[in-house]
C-alpha cells in the first residue's frame, strides 16, 4: 500500500461531501422531475405537479441531505476515532445497520420523497 499523509490515510473511507451528496442528490432530483415534467406535458397534469416537487425536494434536502453532508464534513475533519467507534456500534446492531445503509444510500430520502407525493 502506498505512503499516505496521515490526514488522507485516515479519511480515504469516507465519501468527500462537497462532490458524491451533490451527484447523487442530482441525479435523483433530474429523475423526478423528468417524471413530472413528462406528465405535464403528455398527460395533461396541473403545473401543480412542479409546485409539489419544489415543495417535496425542500424538505427532503433539508432532512436528509445537508444532515447527512454536515456529518459526512465533520467526520473528515475529525481523527476518525468517534467515526470508527460510531461505525462499529452500527454494526453491532442489525436494525441499526440497516437504517444506517438506507440514509447513506439516500434510499431513506427517495422514501421520504415518495411519502410527499
Amino acid at each position: 500500500m502506498p505512503d499516505f499523509p496521515r490526514e488522507v490515510e485516515q479519511n480515504r473511507h469516507i465519501n468527500n461531501p462537497l462532490g458524491g451528496m451533490g451527484m447523487n442528490g442530482g441525479i435523483h432530483d433530474a429523475i423526478n422531475l423528468t417524471s413530472r415534467l413528462i406528465e405535464v406535458w403528455h398527460d395533461g397534469k396541473a403545473e401543480g405537479e412542479l409546485e409539489r416537487y419544489d415543495r417535496q425536494r425542500r424538505l427532503v434536502t433539508l432532512e436528509y441531505i445537508e444532515k447527512q453532508s454536515i456529518q459526512n464534513k465533520r467526520n473528515l475533519e475529525s481523527d476518525g476515532t468517534d467515526f470508527g467507534r460510531s461505525l462499529a456500534e452500527i454494526a453491532a446492531d442489525k436494525s441499526r445497520t440497516y437504517e444506517y445503509l438506507l440514509r447513506v444510500s439516500m434510499i431513506a430520502s427517495l422514501r421520504r420523497a415518495q411519502e410527499l407525493g
